[in-house]
């Protein structure tokens, strides 16, 4: 073997032993970054069941996390499912469409 031959063997080493070593740094990154979400999720103070159905709430949950709602009053906080919600978007629309009509029907 020539020495350039054992030069680019040498390089080309390196450069996979530095592409494994940054694969390894952001894969321990990305592993830290998923134990802190999820601690803050944990560490949030909120109910343990739906405000509306007491339906149970898993803090351990991403999917909970993701699609249930949180309602902040002053210093309270509510905490409404996925069902409820819905339940809740569609009474708000049937009463503003009411007083739309009532609106509409009063006398100038």
């Amino acid at each position: 073997m020539k020495k350039s031959q054992i030069y680019a063997t040498i390089k080309n080493m390196s450069n996979k032993l530095a592409r494994k070593i940054k694969r390894k740094q952001e894969k321990s990154k990305l592993k830290q970054a998923k134990k802190e979400l999820s601690n803050k999720i944990q560490n949030i103070h909120l109910p343990d069941i739906c405000k509306n159905c007491k339906a149970d709430f898993d803090k351990k949950s991403k999917e909970m996390a993701m699609t249930w709602m949180v309602v902040a009053k002053e210093n309270r906080k509510h905490l409404i499912c996925p069902e409820c919600w819905e339940k809740i978007k569609k009474l708000t629309r049937s009463h503003e469409t009411q007083e739309d009509q009532l609106d509409q029907h009063q006398i100038p």
